[in-house]
Formats: structure tokens, sequence, C-alpha cells
């Protein structure tokens, strides 16, 4: 009996032949998957799952927190984050195509039907979730939700003030649920953790303009109108001395003196070297333009074509 014919007569022979390669490719598709998912969140470990984490560790009425709690919180704080990436990458396929193409939705890596059931089964989970911890943990994520319907379906995120507000209020929900799930306490944060809580939604909302800077594009594509399209200078160093005012009212409440005071001179030179290197940056540009122009005013090619002209 040959082995094609022992093969034939006994599946489960074929099924132990075959089963090596179809572990690879059951793998190579679940990182395939998970890559997927990751593409969603990448841009928003930077302006979100991490600073908030950092918040959370800060915040969490027990200061007994354990590495189990705090990686718990991590993980909230990515999935919620996930739910609201869904959202928004749903509604501005055009707008990435323009400003970041390699996301899941415009790099064909998922559809949008697919797209379209992921964003309310992760809303499911992230409910379900959140309920598990507690009602607080709960109404923190589905206030989150309410706010991902008035961005998105409201059409929130057309005007830069009511973007502002809407951004800071989704800080404020994400930094709320994230604290008390790194807290062995989940049902609510003391007056001195609502005052910090507070005052990040304060921060947000009156800098996250700063996003609309490299967006702009994308933003006039999907006809936004942002505080850097309609004062593309002033919006520019406003920020800056913004930052500065609440790094220099949030440092006197919370630094001692001497390190406040070393604070502020950092601040303070860090503003400067960015407003001289901007000042050279725009003498450069405009040296680099004079030689352009006067090589193309000097090139024996133009001679050339002018005398045939």
């Amino acid at each position: 009996m040959g082995l094609h014919t022992f093969t034939m007569k006994h599946g489960s022979s074929r099924s132990i032949k075959r089963s090596p390669l179809y572990s690879r490719q059951y793998f190579s598709a679940l990182l395939y998957h998970c890559e997927t998912v990751f593409l969603f969140t990448k841009s928003d470990f930077k302006t979100t799952v991490i600073p908030v984490s950092i918040f959370a560790l800060g915040t969490s009425p027990s200061r007994g927190t354990s590495y189990s709690l705090l990686l718990q919180s991590f993980l909230w704080i990515w999935l919620i984050t996930l739910q609201f990436n869904i959202f928004n990458q749903y509604y501005g396929v055009e707008e990435d195509r323009k400003n970041k193409s390699w996301r899941p939705l415009p790099s064909g890596r998922i559809n949008i039907e697919t797209a379209s059931m992921l964003r309310y089964l992760v809303t499911f989970v992230v409910g379900c979730i959140s309920w598990t911890y507690s009602r607080h943990v709960f109404a923190a994520s589905m206030s989150f939700s309410v706010l991902i319907f008035m961005y998105h379906l409201l059409h929130g995120d057309s005007n830069w003030i009511m973007k502002n507000v809407l951004n800071g209020a989704g800080y404020a929900c994400i930094a709320w649920g994230s604290a008390l799930v790194a807290s062995n306490d989940r049902s609510a944060l003391d007056p001195e953790r609502m005052f910090g809580l507070s005052m990040l939604v304060a921060v947000i909302i009156t800098t996250i303009q700063a996003q609309d800077f490299q967006d702009r594009d994308g933003d006039r594509l999907a006809g936004r109108i942002t505080m850097s399209m309609i004062w593309p200078v002033a919006s520019r160093y406003t920020l800056c001395f913004i930052l500065l005012a609440w790094s220099a009212l949030l440092g006197n409440y919370w630094l001692p003196s001497t390190m406040f005071s070393l604070f502020m001179l950092w601040l303070v030179y860090s503003l400067v070297e960015g407003i001289a290197y901007e000042g050279l940056a725009k003498k450069m540009n405009g040296l680099t333009s004079s030689t352009t122009c006067g090589l193309q005013l000097h090139s024996p090619y133009q001679h050339t074509v002018s005398t045939k002209s």
C-alpha cells in the first residue's frame, strides 16, 4: 500500500500531515488581524494611552495599587481608545487617505462593512468590561460613548470650539474610568484627584488644537473649521504662551519652590530657543529663495531660451 493510498483511506493521517501548515496559516491570520487592530490606535499611544495611564497611576485613590491593576487600567484605556478610533476612522476614510494612508481602512486591511460592525462590537465589549469593575467605571464608558455620538453623528467636530470641549470631556471620561480601574476602591475619586481631573480637562480644552496643525489638508477636505485655519499664525504663538501659563500655574501648585524655579527657567529657555529657531528658519528659507531666484536670473539656459524666443 503506497503512501498516497494510505493517506486517502485514513483522514487522520492527512490531518496530521497538514496540521503544521494550518497552524501557521491561522497564526499568520491572527497576527494580521492583531496588527490591523493595533493600527487603529497607533497614533494615539503617545497622545492618549500613555499619558492617561500615567495620570491614572497618579490619581488612583489607592496608593497600594498593584501591577495587575495598572495593567488592567492600561488595557481599559487602550480598548476605549480603540472604540473612539474605529468610529473616527469610519467617518474619516477620505481624510485619512490624505493624512494617514497607512490606517486600516484607507490601506484596505479592513473594509467599511466590517469596520461598521466592529465599532458597535467594541462599544458593547467596553461596556460589559466596565460593568464588571463598578457602576462608576460603567458610567465613565457610557458617557464616553455619548460623546462619540455627539462628536461624529451630531458633527461636533466641525467647529473648533465644540471640538475642543468634546475632546476635553472625552479625556476626562477616560482618565476618570482608568483611575478607578487602577484602584481597589472603585466608588469615587477624592476632591484632590477630582481637582487634578478638572485641570486635565482645562488643559486639553485649551491646547488640543495643536493636533490640527498637521491635519489642515484633511480638515479642509472634511469641511472642518479649525483654529489653525482661521488664525494660522496667531494660533501657533498663543499655544506657546498657553502652555507656559499652564505650566507655571500647575507647577506652582504642585512643585516645591526650588523645583518650580528651575522648572520655570527651563520653560522660558525652551520658549526663547523655539522662537529663535523659528526666526533662523525663516531667514534660511528667505536666503534659499533669494539664492534660487538669483541662480535662475543668471542661468545660461535662461539666456539661451530668451535668445531663441
